[in-house]
């Protein structure tokens, strides 16, 4: 009788991809048919798998695996099996470990919120003090620009105001000078003065 990879697998006890592998290696024969679906012959498949106890083949998982008579523990282990529970005992630590990471990462979330908007805060802040930086900078440039342009008046008012001071003693001078051949010319006589 002819059965597919499905049945003889459940047939079996055992998983679909062992009685694959088991074609592909040659040791079990399989034909296709005009599907392609793959055929196997039941004589085929017991003489390679040895058939199982019938209450397995009824508790066949969802994955094609049967089921074991043992009842799992609360931990997830399997009575007598000393490394399925040290496995089983390191799936609930990193369970744990996971939940721990879980609302390690929301405090984290939260506290990046919080961090965010005190980050816009100084933003806005940052802004308002750089406007005001600026506007300072402006007055300031405006200051220098006129007390710069006062320093050149004063400096043209100053160079002026020495220019009229020498002019004044060369007057004085002049003046001085007047006033001393004045006082020279009054001294001499009438006829000196007429003559000279």
């Amino acid at each position: 009788m002819k059965m597919t990879l499905r049945e003889a697998a459940e047939t079996v006890g055992r998983n679909k991809s062992t009685v694959f592998r088991a074609i592909k290696d040659g040791r079990l024969k399989a034909t296709h048919s005009d599907a392609g679906i793959i055929l196997i012959e039941s004589i085929d498949l017991l003489d390679v798998f040895p058939k199982e106890d019938p209450e397995n083949r009824m508790k066949t998982a969802k994955r094609g695996r049967p089921v074991g008579t043992r009842k799992k523990q609360p931990d997830g282990t399997i009575p007598g099996s000393s490394q399925v529970a040290m496995m089983g005992q390191e799936i609930l630590r990193l369970e744990k470990e996971r939940d721990e990471y879980f609302a390690e990462l929301s405090q984290i979330k939260a506290r990046t919120t919080v961090d965010n908007i005190r980050i816009q805060d100084m933003a806005v802040d940052r802004e308002r003090l750089q406007a005001r930086i600026t506007l300072l900078e402006k007055v300031l440039d405006d200051t220098r620009s006129e007390s710069a342009t006062k320093d050149g008046r004063i400096y043209v008012l100053e160079s002026e105001k020495q220019k009229l001071n020498e002019r004044l003693d060369k007057l004085d001078q002049a003046l001085n000078e007047i006033v001393k051949n004045n006082k020279d010319f009054s001294k001499k006589s009438f006829l000196e003065k007429i003559f000279a």
